[in-house]
């Protein structure tokens, strides 16, 4: 069974992971009802499950992370660094900002687990994990994908 589509008592919800076949890169959403929209209406969407947990609404200690949608390489970015929303902001024609997608730790928690992120130098999409499994293997399999470190930090359970 699939995790719980609602917030825990606290706020913290799902974030879904998605890899579209047609661009080869992966979406993320913690949006049930877009969710199951990709999942009804987008073939070329394989739904991966959950990645890992995030907050759905600002709380003491969390920052957000940005989504923005780069219409030169036709994938999202997620960003929790400001400079880098602030240069994404300065370049309209090619960063569509969507808002704000979670809320997640800029600083590592004791019960919080690192996102990490890649940029894949073929594209210029961006790549992201919660598993040290994942990134290990990314980073030993696919020269193409640059290690670019730690995005922030979010929980790999409800």
């Amino acid at each position: 069974a699939d995790a719980p589509a609602a917030a825990n008592a606290d706020g913290r919800t799902a974030v879904f992971r998605f890899y579209n076949f047609a661009t080869g890169a992966h979406f993320y959403t913690n949006s049930v009802e877009q969710r199951d929209a990709v999942i009804a209406y987008y073939p070329d969407f394989k739904y991966e499950m959950v990645a890992f947990y995030a907050y759905a609404k600002p709380a003491a200690g969390l920052s957000p992370v940005y989504r923005f949608y780069n219409t030169q390489t036709a994938a999202h970015v997620y960003t929790a660094n400001e400079q880098e929303r602030q240069a994404m902001q300065a370049n309209p024609a090619a960063f569509n900002e969507e808002g704000v997608a979670w809320w997640a730790r800029s600083d590592a928690g004791s019960e919080t687990v690192n996102v990490h992120r890649f940029l894949n130098q073929q594209t210029g999409r961006y790549f992201y994990t919660a598993s040290v499994q994942e990134r290990d293997q990314v980073i030993a399999s696919y020269d193409f994908l640059k290690y670019q470190g730690v995005a922030y930090n979010v929980w790999a359970a409800q």
